[in-house]
């Protein structure tokens, strides 16, 4: 058995190009956390890569998830984050909604930014 020697989270993990970069990642020397607004997707990744892979379900559009974070890696050590979560919604003029594009920076720039606020004292670390 061999030790852990990288640490990686990866946000926007359920699906499409975060799922896949978590399975291409994970192996012997690696631990993953990945997290998504999905606690179902994230443990069914997870059950595929036991012991490898934490779920860590959470919406990064919300400032109030960066203390939960901050809680979760404070004792970890993390050598790589990777920020895959997004969204896509489309601007329909005749019916316009600012608030959508509030919504698409969100998912879209500000998660990216909490989750560097929450990882960073940990990613000083390693």
């Amino acid at each position: 058995m061999s030790s852990i020697t990288r640490r990686i989270w990866i946000t926007g993990a359920s699906s499409g190009i975060g799922e896949a970069l978590v399975k291409e990642l994970a192996n012997d020397d690696t631990e993953i956390w990945i997290s998504s607004r999905s606690l179902t997707k994230l443990t069914s990744i997870a059950e595929g890569l036991p012991g490898k892979v934490h779920p860590l379900p959470i919406d990064l559009s919300q400032y109030e998830c960066v203390e939960q974070l901050k809680q979760t890696f404070e004792n970890q050590v993390l050598d790589q984050i990777y920020l895959i979560a997004g969204g896509c919604e489309y601007v329909d003029f005749p019916d316009f909604d600012s608030r959508m594009l509030g919504r698409i920076m969100n998912q879209n720039y500000m998660s990216h930014a909490y989750a560097i606020e929450a990882a960073l004292p940990s990613l000083r670390q390693s």
